[in-house]
């Protein structure tokens, strides 16, 4: 059910697609701008806040001292990540062109654009401060500049979704967001890549715990001998049943050993009987390990030595059970209601935390050892959309039973988790994918096997069944939210036009492959069911809904399982008798370019 968006992409015109040619979509209207603020970022620079807003495409100057915004630089792209390295504020954009804005806080000016792939994230220094390190969020790779130049001196391929990133000696620690593997495999779930930084070559991958998806962040520990990392941690293998004691999604603080290069353990950050949903930011300063926890508006504080005095101590087959304890963390925990809605960002000063508020574009500051005190600063005043408020409850798990999750912890960012989750909408025992649901309410019925008439259904059904009574508004306002949601374009468009590879695969796919007597019209569906080929034992004759191919790229793994890692894999490895396009007898060549094709949906 749980539907989603992705504010700060977009290039298409839900209200424009109905009557507008598949083709001319990503030029139909200019990039959507938000008024509200929607810090991302921020950044503490001695008595100055730098925070970053995704909304207005603005840089505030904030005075920690008088609580008054200074100045406000206005940029061109959406900034979505943002450090202060060697003195300077390094502003990454979530744009498919890259921009990286260099920005002197003195003059608090622009001084240098670079330029990545697409969306790029998670600025690191090298050592020598010579050279910057980018994740290309939807490249899968870190771009290497040369600062001198100002060139990309390399690309190094990591895994789904450089999100967050940190230099251990000169070891480049990479967290990726999603998990790249099949969704029905018997272990799924999200990777660290280590980077060696002297030779700019990948060591290693690192597989998390299964079920651990939506990683957001990372920091050293005080020692510099671990890495933390805040995910969500799904409880994919079982029913969707019951949302008590975490039997869908729990919340997790993973731990890598950065001396051994490898997996340490993986912690709960949920009460028995209360969950911490969508942990975001994370932080380390005066053995405090802080997290910010987005979907129930909270701030956690655990005592990093007495934690760590109590695990390292510890067998590895102890180590490994931790991941399914919901009461180990209790006595090295703290639990701090706030008061800015949807924190998302968090700077520390000794035991001054500063969080910043995604839907409340608010600033809170508090004292960590006398966590009663806030003070609360609005950075901007905007009155709240249908559309802003639904997509506040899409976030919020405040609603939820027991606080356990938001629809945003099984569709990360508005698309997926990468999992399958067996629900009970069309029988238990079935897991199916989880879909993206962008277009969700053009294209009905809703779905893998098309049981909902539309996404108003699911809408309403996924918070009987997941969350909690709504009024009536707030679903219409979640509907709305979503009706308005962008597509991202794709990474594989070169200027945002159609490759050469792709153009050719354009023909492929409406001639050779047959691929457009299902997925036709503008979303690339004609909203029926068909029996492709794909079901499996007790369904091999299921007949399923056809997806929308917009944004395909972006949501592997792929078929109702999830069995297919690639695009490639559903026209070779999936589709033996040709039910599913006629693909058999294509040459590498042509099978290459239908691909190409899709992939630029």
């Amino acid at each position: 059910m749980k539907l989603t968006h992705y504010t700060v992409f977009g290039i298409c015109s839900l209200i424009l697609c109905l009557n507008t040619p598949a083709r001319d979509l990503y030029n139909a209207v200019p990039l959507h701008k938000e008024k509200f603020l929607a810090p991302v970022k921020t950044v503490l620079a001695e008595d100055k806040i730098y925070l970053a807003g995704a909304g207005n495409h603005q840089i505030l100057e904030f005075d920690k001292k008088t609580g008054k915004i200074l100045r406000r630089l206005q940029l061109s792209q959406s900034p979505i990540d943002m450090k202060m390295l060697n003195g300077q504020l390094y502003v990454t954009c979530a744009s498919p062109s890259g921009e990286i804005y260099i920005i002197d806080p003195f003059s608090f000016l622009i001084t240098r654009t670079l330029r990545a792939g697409h969306t790029p994230m998670a600025p690191v220094l090298s050592a020598d401060k010579k050279k910057l390190y980018v994740g290309n969020r939807f490249n899968n790779e870190i771009a290497v500049f040369d600062l001198i130049s100002g060139k990309i001196i390399k690309h190094i391929p990591v895994l789904r979704e450089p999100v967050a990133a940190l230099l251990s000696d000169d070891v480049l620690v990479v967290a990726n967001h999603l998990s790249d593997r099949a969704s029905n495999a018997a272990y799924t779930g999200c990777s660290i890549s280590l980077i060696d930084t002297k030779n700019d070559t990948l060591i290693k991958h690192i597989a998390l715990n299964d079920g651990i998806t939506g990683v957001r962040d990372i920091c050293l520990s005080s020692d510099g001998k671990y890495a933390y990392l805040s995910s969500v941690l799904g409880r994919h293998r079982v029913p969707t049943t019951q949302l008590e004691r975490g039997w869908v999604n729990t919340n997790a603080l993973t731990i890598i050993d950065l001396q051994k290069q490898k997996l340490f353990t993986t912690l709960l950050l949920d009460d028995l009987d209360q969950g911490a949903a969508n942990p975001w930011a994370i932080q380390v300063n005066k053995n405090k390990i802080v997290i910010t926890l987005a979907g129930t508006h909270e701030l956690m504080v655990l005592d990093e030595r007495a934690l760590l005095q109590s695990i390292e101590k510890r067998a590895p087959q102890q180590l490994q059970s931790l991941a399914n304890n919901l009461t180990f963390l209790n006595a090295f925990k703290q639990r701090i209601p706030l008061k800015v809605n949807g924190p998302r960002s968090l700077a520390l000063d000794g035991d001054q935390a500063w969080v910043s508020g995604y839907f409340s574009d608010s600033l809170e500051s508090l004292d960590l050892t006398h966590p009663n005190t806030h003070r609360v600063t609005t950075l901007d005043t905007q009155v709240e959309s249908q559309k802003r408020h639904g997509e506040k409850l899409f976030n919020d798990a405040s609603f939820c039973f027991q606080k356990w999750m938001s629809c945003a912890s099984c569709h990360p960012d508005t698309r997926v988790d990468a999992f399958n989750w067996d629900l009970p909408n069309d029988g238990l025992g079935s897991p199916r994918n989880v879909k993206n649901m962008i277009f969700a309410h053009e294209t009905p019925p809703t779905t893998v096997t098309g049981c909902r008439a539309n996404a108003e259904t699911s809408v309403r059904a996924g918070i009987a069944f997941f969350m909690a009574v709504l009024p009536e508004t707030d679903a219409q306002a979640i509907d709305q939210y979503l009706k308005t949601m962008q597509q991202t374009p794709s990474p594989a468009l070169v200027k945002g036009e159609l490759s050469e590879s792709a153009q050719l695969g354009k023909q492929i796919f409406n001639n050779e492959a047959n691929c457009s007597e299902c997925h036709s019209g503008p979303y690339f569906t004609d909203k029926k069911k068909h029996r492709v080929g794909t079901g499996l034992g007790r369904e091999v004759k299921m007949k399923y809904d056809v997806p929308t191919l917009r944004e395909v790229w972006r949501t592997a793994p792929y078929l109702h399982d999830g069995r297919a890692i690639s695009l490639k894999d559903i026209f070779t490895k999936f589709n033996p008798n040709d039910k599913h396009g006629d693909t058999n007898g294509l040459s590498k060549r042509e099978l290459h370019d239908l691909v190409e094709y899709v992939k630029s949906l």
